[in-house]
């Protein structure tokens, strides 16, 4: 599980099925075939964006996230937690490497 420092607290984030879908949804993508509208998500919806991995992370842990309000506010004075945010989610949507034994 990663975590995202908003406002001096640390809450978890992780980008699962939920979470993938409301960001396709914020993107404007239909399905995974559109998933490269990701990267065009505009910067007045980097908020949103944070939140979907953040309300995933949350249920998970059995914890609540911030509001849009807190991290649309934290995004004003540190806009590098929308990059980490977008290596969380890159992360998340990378399947582990599979290690096979040798012949």
């Amino acid at each position: 599980m990663n975590y995202l420092k908003i406002a001096g607290e640390e809450y978890p984030i992780k980008y699962g099925r939920k979470a993938l879908a409301a960001v396709l949804k914020l993107a404007g993508a239909k399905s995974m075939k559109d998933a490269s509208k990701i990267d065009e998500i505009p910067l007045n919806k980097w908020a949103n964006f944070i939140l979907c991995g953040l309300s995933s992370g949350a249920e998970l842990m059995d914890t609540s996230p911030p509001t849009l309000e807190v991290i649309d506010a934290a995004l004003d004075y540190d806009v590098t937690l929308f990059t980490l945010a977008s290596s969380f989610f890159a992360d998340d949507m990378t399947p582990p490497k599979v290690e096979t034994e040798g012949n």
